[in-house]
């Protein structure tokens, strides 16, 4: 029995008088997070958030929960309730200490009695990291509250399939013409592949991968539309090809998938490439092996048994893989000659033991940064910044701890659930849920290697995806629709209102924060690259800005401009000219860093700043030593911040280098060893005599190879 077979429902349909508007307010959520590369900034994301709690509130309010897709529609709000929840527990303040991370207990020994004593090591960057979370579950929720129809998914799904296509075409077309550009801005990242909209190149093309199997849905969909017969007299004398069948969507969806897929093989992402056609792969062998679509107009289904399913199959996989060779060649000998040389397989061994040493409660959700800095290892680099995990996994367990474990089962049963009830049920429809599945293995597959779903814009095109998928899956099931507004609403219904009243709020704050530190942030990235400012200009910024905003934010990205700025002020300050000046900057720049530990205690930089403002106003050798030991155990191994200590370490008296001996060879080991010779060089050019008796007891221990090239410090 095919899905046309079952009686339609009896009771009249859900009202459309606001349909139109959500679809095109839907339309605008997804691509506005796609062409805003991809929603990472605070605005961004806030008009997303907005919008997707909107459209969701809007479709609850109007029509109900979705019947068909209810079950579905309960588990993500419940998904999400229990993540808000658990998120929201490790931002606030533990009864208990032994729940708070330890780093908090360091806190008052330096007079900062403000700390927040969580679970999480960063709170602000939690609740950051739950506004990022939120806004890909409102968009699924808000999909399936507005396309509750087969005929309202599918309408949608061709049309993102048709956009998605365009959107790669009109990017592609800028990369190959402008290759320092992106969106008509100067390309600041990624310059060696395509990416889309984005500004790294493998969530590029875990986007382009899903675009691929919406297009080669939508191709079939159309081919099988034919009559071969007149498809032949077409092609041969230019006979019409009958009323209801258009040449342009025949030629224009093979002409879009060919585009993509060029453009996926410009990405030059071997995890992604290899992740598109292990879910090309799935999404053939499902269709070749069950069959499934309609058949071709002018032709009957025959069955056929499995030597005849097995021969499609391999044929279909042989297609997928001749693609591969072809479209690709320069990635698979990428990932021949560089194999598993990679820092993100570097970094497994400190990633497991994070996750083991914060399997409980986590260290905090989105603060990864500052969980995984003290387990990382300089073998795998002092310059790269780690500020994601590449392994959707691993960081969530790190984050959240083992509760991450049963939510991301639930959230993949539930959708396993879905489509194979579709790949069950809807025959004349299976390539939807087939695609729904493949997709879902792509997105899977490739979250081992790197953080696509971890990019908003991505995430939410995804969540449109599986929106879509899960709603054409479930459409057999022919239950009536809410008729009208609701009026009681059930527990799933005002958890979903709660949550996106409070992301709205909470991404409104975020917001208004960025955009009342823009002119610092400004400011701050012209100092670090070395540009000139204008001491007047600074000291004005500092007057019309610092006073009111240096308390006021939590996030890193407010408060490490901020302190940048306040460093640099006091550096062109002259202590003996003026002296007050100096005095007034040098306690506003620890004031800021007190502060700074009082959000995020687990930053080093902040320890290692705390030491040198410090000792600008005289050593105390203990004091120092412990400041120094906690920069160094919260961060050994990146660049910058080693390359600091050796210079503080190297200003600090043999009593105080005495105190944290084992963290000062700790940092003179690993720069020797790791640190490019010239920053080395430059750094102990002069040695204290504390700094040359380590040196002296270090450079045995240093290969010679190395030492030679060290030069003159090396021996």
């Amino acid at each position: 029995m095919t899905d046309t077979a079952i009686a339609a429902p009896t009771t009249r349909p859900v009202p459309r008088r606001w349909l139109p508007l959500a679809e095109a307010g839907y339309l605008l959520l997804v691509f506005a997070s796609l062409v805003s590369f991809g929603a990472v900034y605070p605005l961004p994301l806030a008009s997303c958030i907005l919008l997707a709690a909107l459209l969701s509130m809007a479709g609850l309010a109007e029509s109900g929960r979705p019947v068909r897709t209810r079950a579905i529609f309960n588990a993500a709000v419940a998904l999400l309730l229990a993540l808000t929840l658990w998120i929201g527990l490790q931002t606030l303040p533990m009864p208990v200490a032994d729940l708070a991370a330890p780093i908090w207990r360091e806190l008052p020994a330096f007079g900062i009695a403000d700390g927040r004593n969580s679970i999480s090591v960063a709170p602000a960057e939690t609740v950051a990291g739950w506004l990022r979370l939120v806004l890909p579950f409102l968009a699924f929720l808000a999909g399936l509250l507005i396309f509750r129809t087969d005929e309202r998914a599918r309408a949608a799904f061709a049309l993102f399939a048709l956009g998605g296509g365009l959107l790669a075409t009109l990017c592609l077309a800028e990369f190959l013409l402008l290759p320092g550009s992106l969106l008509l801005s100067e390309r600041q990242y990624d310059q060696g592949g395509f990416t889309l909209t984005f500004v790294n190149r493998n969530t590029a093309a875990t986007c382009l991968g899903l675009i691929v199997l919406m297009l080669l849905v939508r191709t079939g969909e159309e081919w099988a539309k034919l009559d071969r017969n007149r498809l032949l007299a077409w092609i041969m004398n230019g006979t019409p090809l009958g009323r209801s069948v258009r040449p342009w969507p025949l030629l224009l969806q093979p002409a879009l998938l060919a585009v993509v897929l060029a453009a996926l093989a410009l990405t030059r992402s071997r995890a992604g490439i290899a992740s598109t056609a292990a879910g090309a792969a799935v999404l053939v062998v499902l269709l070749a092996w069950s069959g499934g679509g309609p058949a071709p107009a002018g032709f009957t289904r025959r069955r056929r048994g499995r030597a005849g399913k097995a021969l499609r199959t391999i044929l279909a996989l042989a297609a997928v893989l001749l693609a591969v060779a072809f479209l690709a060649p320069q990635t698979i000998f990428r990932a021949e000659v560089q194999g598993g040389d990679d820092g993100r397989f570097c970094i497994l061994d400190g990633l497991f033991a994070a996750a083991r040493d914060n399997l409980l409660t986590g260290g905090g959700f989105g603060a990864f940064a500052f969980v995984f800095s003290p387990y990382r290892d300089p073998v795998c680099g002092t310059a790269n910044v780690w500020d994601k995990a590449h392994n959707l996994y691993l960081e969530g367990l790190i984050g959240l701890g083992i509760p991450f474990v049963p939510l991301l089962l639930a959230a993949l049963w539930a959708l396993a659930w879905a489509y194979g009830t579709g790949l069950r049920q809807r025959r004349s429809l299976r390539a939807y849920p087939a695609a729904g599945l493949a997709g879902l293995v792509l997105v899977l597959s490739h979250s081992a290697l790197d953080f696509p779903l971890q990019v908003p814009g991505m995430a939410v095109f995804y969540a449109m995806f599986a929106a879509l998928t899960v709603t054409l899956s479930l459409g057999r099931r022919q239950l009536p629709e809410a008729p009208g507004p609701i009026r009681r609403v059930p527990a799933s219904g005002a958890a979903l209102v709660a949550i996106a009243l409070l992301g709205t709020v909470l991404a409104a704050f975020d917001a208004r924060d960025a955009a009342a530190g823009a002119a610092v942030r400004r400011f701050a990235r012209a100092l670090d690259a070395g540009r000139q400012v204008d001491d007047a200009a600074l000291a004005a910024l500092i007057a019309g800005h610092m006073p009111a905003d240096r308390l006021t934010g939590c996030k890193a990205a407010v408060l490490r401009p901020s302190l940048t700025v306040l460093l640099a002020a006091l550096d062109r300050t002259d202590r003996d000219r003026a002296y007050e000046d100096w005095a007034a900057r040098l306690a506003a720049a620890e004031e800021q860093v007190r502060h700074g530990l009082s959000c995020m205690p687990a930053d080093g930089n902040l320890w290692l700043r705390l030491a040198m403002l410090r000792q600008a106003g005289g050593e105390v050798a203990a004091e120092q030593a412990r400041l120094m030991a906690l920069s160094q155990q919260l961060n050994p191994s990146e660049g910058r911040l080693l390359t600091g200590r050796l210079a503080h370490w190297n200003r600090l008296s043999a009593a105080t280098v005495a105190l944290a001996r084992e963290e000062a060879a700790a940092d003179l080991r690993n720069g020797l060893v790791y640190l490019p010779p010239p920053e080395l060089q430059a750094v102990l050019a002069t040695q204290s005599q504390a700094m040359a008796d380590l040196l002296r007891e270090t450079l045995p221990l240093i290969p010679e190879e190395r030492r030679k090239a060290l030069g003159p410090l090396g021996g």
